[in-house]
């Protein structure tokens, strides 16, 4: 049963204008909340869209606006105060007040962090300007610099470097991807399917390093040209290097404020991580109370499930978050689709779908009787129905 506390808070400071920290904004005003709300980013930009930056938007099918998140009217409808541009620096729980860059001070009775991740740097690209790919600022200055025949090293063969590198194949740039794993992305997505994206990859040309890293890389100023040299002993030509070898919370501005940091903001099983501070999206590592461990999500589902729970819990409802986590990837022509959690070493079990097709699978994956997720490969219905299982489950 959900209990609701009579102690409403009188005004909520959301650090973070993102994704998550715009849709506990609206959730908020949905669950009847008339306090005052401050939102404070340290982006110039309204909150937008991050999973596009790789795809849409690089490939140039997108401009900015069409990331934007915020409807027209939305922030009036809102009652909204947008601090944009402004960096959270501080917070003192004591006196509940968030200090930003300039010096100015916002006063909460609720604090909501929702601060994201920034990308996780390489020490030994020491010398020029390799990029990442977080911001619309990361994908504009990576998508005027891709052109047929430009040679792109991606370092990093995750989900975000193998996207970029699909969408540098479609622009016409020579691309290769230089992962230290043998067998990357096998851990979230079984071997087989794994292994097929990858012959993807290398099918549409891009060239495939794994089980190398980056030793050392030389920038040369003059013929504005990159070397990477590598752990098998090869050296390798770029125009371009993108460095996506993963993320880091950002919680710096947090240290010595008594909230506990651990690989993000360690919150209970209702997203709260200390007295009248909550945390939502990539930044928190809530307590999962089926996997008994803290979990930490960066998927674009994450940020608006559990802003709708962080609502409800400001709001005085007390029920655990308990999410089904669901993500999306695109491949060229392909788009794959997880709901549930594949555990190390499961395998999945292919089911026919309603329409069969070569180019559509849909795998189911068991924890003893249990189905535990579905993963599918051009096959949105039949993931779509089995979702729809695991969220009942869920509830149960």
């Amino acid at each position: 049963m959900t209990n609701v506390s009579s102690t409403i808070p009188a005004s909520v400071v959301i650090v973070g204008a993102s994704a998550s920290g715009l849709a506990t904004a609206t959730q908020l005003r949905r669950q009847g909340f008339l306090g005052r709300m401050t939102m404070i980013g340290d982006e110039a930009m309204e909150p937008y869209d991050r999973p596009p930056l790789s795809k849409q938007f690089l490939s140039g099918a997108w401009d900015p606006d069409k990331l934007s998140l915020m409807k027209p009217g939305l922030i009036e409808k809102l009652n909204l105060d947008m601090v944009l541009g402004a960096r959270a620096v501080s917070v003192d729980l004591e006196s509940g007040r968030v200090r930003d860059e300039f010096g100015r001070h916002h006063e909460f009775d609720a604090l909501v962090v929702a601060t994201g991740v920034r990308p996780r740097s390489l020490d030994v690209l020491q010398d020029g300007h390799p990029h990442v790919l977080r911001t619309v600022a990361d994908a504009e200055r990576l998508r005027q610099a891709l052109r047929p025949g430009k040679r792109l090293a991606v370092v990093g063969g995750g989900f975000l470097g193998l996207e970029t590198a699909a969408t540098a194949r479609q622009l016409g740039a020579e691309v290769v991807v230089i992962e230290p794993t043998e067998h990357p992305l096998s851990n979230r997505l079984g071997a087989d399917i794994s292994a097929r994206l990858l012959a993807l990859h290398r099918e549409r040309g891009v060239e495939l390093r794994p089980g190398t890293s980056v030793s050392s890389g030389k920038w040369d100023s003059s013929t504005a040209q990159w070397t990477l040299d590598l752990s098998d002993g090869d050296s390798i030509p770029a125009d371009e290097v993108l460095v996506a070898i993963g993320s880091v919370p950002q919680t710096d501005w947090l240290a010595n404020s008594g909230i506990r940091l651990d690989n993000g903001v360690m919150c209970d099983a209702r997203s709260q991580a200390a007295p009248g501070v909550w945390a939502v999206g990539d930044v928190a590592s809530w307590w999962d109370e089926r996997r008994h461990a803290h979990v930490r999500l960066e998927h674009r589902t994450n940020a608006t499930e559990q802003a709708r729970a962080v609502a409800g819990a400001i709001m005085g409802k007390v029920e655990p978050y308990r999410p089904v986590p669901f993500f999306w990837t695109d491949h060229f022509e392909v788009r794959i689709q997880v709901a549930g959690v594949i555990g190390a070493g499961a395998i999945g079990v292919p089911v026919e779908p309603e329409s069969s097709s070569d180019a559509s699978t849909t795998l189911l994956f068991h924890e003893g009787d249990t189905l535990s997720a579905v993963l599918g490969w051009n096959s949105p219905r039949e993931v779509s129905k089995y979702r729809q299982q695991l969220l009942s489950t869920a509830r149960v």
